[in-house]
C-alpha cells in the first residue's frame, strides 16, 4: 500500500492572494501562481511536490532556462504560511539570498 502526505496546510488559507515583503504576490485560482511585481515575466505556475514543497514550472515568459526548482513555505504556530524560501540553481540570480517573509497584518 502507498501512501501519500499532501500539503500539511491549507492552500487557499495559507498560501493563496497574500503579500510577501519582498514584492512578489501568490495567487490562488485552483491553481498556485508565483508572480515577482518588479519583474512582470518572472511568473510559475507551482505544482505540490512533497509536504510544503512545490515545483517551479516557469512560464515561457521567462527568458532564461531554469532548471528544475523548488518552492518551500515554512508554517507558523497558528498554521499559516509565514515564509517561502525558493531553491532555484542558476548562475545569474541568487533567489537564496532573498527572504520571502510574510508581510504582518
Amino acid at each position: 500500500m502507498k501512501f501519500i502526505r499532501l500539503a500539511t496546510i491549507s492552500l487557499p488559507k495559507s498560501i493563496g492572494n497574500h503579500e510577501f515583503e519582498f514584492p512578489i504576490t501568490i495567487e490562488e485560482n485552483g491553481n498556485l501562481v508565483l508572480r515577482f511585481v518588479q519583474s512582470p515575466n518572472f511568473v510559475a505556475d507551482l505544482e505540490h511536490w512533497h509536504f510544503d514543497t512545490f515545483q517551479i514550472r516557469w512560464r515561457p515568459t521567462v527568458a532564461y532556462n531554469f532548471p528544475h526548482g523548488f518552492v518551500t513555505f515554512t508554517i507558523d504556530k497558528t498554521g499559516r504560511t509565514d515564509e517561502m524560501k525558493i531553491d532555484q540553481p542558476n548562475n545569474d540570480f541568487w533567489f537564496y539570498e532573498i527572504e520571502f517573509k510574510r508581510k504582518k497584518n
